[in-house]
């Protein structure tokens, strides 16, 4: 019996809401190779209401998706990507991100 059946829904509607959670989870698993500014940070979840973006200096909510370097200073997703992609240092304290280097015929190509 399909998953359809079994919960007396329509098929295709389970089928698209599948795909949707498979496709959000190999984002999930992917997110490093698609972006190399992503490896210099991790994905994290403001716990507390106290934090300030340090980039575009707005209040961070609590339960909120963030971005944290190295160096531990959190920040909006889409502002610390934005400027990784134009600097290599945390905009607070500047500490400078690894490279990532990707090796091809014994030369490297340096990726922030």
């Amino acid at each position: 019996m399909s998953r359809a059946a079994a919960q007396n829904r329509d098929f295709n509607q389970v089928l698209n809401e599948v795909e949707f959670k498979v496709s959000l989870h190999l984002a999930i698993i992917m997110e490093k190779t698609i972006d190399p500014t992503i490896a210099g940070t991790a994905a994290v979840t403001v716990e507390e209401d106290s934090h300030v973006c340090g980039v575009c200096q707005e209040d961070m909510q609590r339960g909120d998706d963030a971005r944290a370097m190295d160096c531990m200073h959190v920040f909006h997703h889409d502002c610390i990507l934005h400027w990784l992609h134009r600097n290599n240092t945390c905009p607070l304290c500047r500490h400078v991100i690894m490279h990532q280097c990707f090796f091809t015929n014994s030369s490297y190509l340096n990726v922030i």
